[in-house]
């Protein structure tokens, strides 16, 4: 349904793309208040993860594993610290561009 109703207010659409631009920078800088004393606690929490999951899967490997075995938790555990850091990164990105 197209809503007219900010040019009946007087405003040129050149003034209304405007007052929507503030808008969004707004809520861009609500979002980043709302979430920035959090992300330190949040980037922590990925880090406790990692250890723990890295740490499971190492206690998975004993003198008796089969090479073959071993390779592929190494693998998979780059695979997962690659997948780990490429989240903070996005996490890092996501606040700088609430700026």
């Amino acid at each position: 349904m197209r809503n007219d109703g900010l040019l009946y207010t007087g405003m040129t659409s050149k003034e209304v793309r405007k007052r929507e631009d503030i808008d969004k920078k707004r809520a861009k800088q609500d979002k980043k208040a709302k979430l920035e004393p959090h992300i330190d606690l949040i980037l922590e929490l990925l880090d406790r993860e990692k250890a723990h999951t890295v740490e499971q899967m190492m206690s998975q490997i004993d003198v008796k594993t089969p090479s073959d075995e071993v390779k592929a938790i190494i693998a998979s555990l780059n695979l997962y610290g690659q997948s780990v850091a490429g989240l903070k990164a996005k996490i890092k990105n996501i606040m700088r561009a609430a700026k």
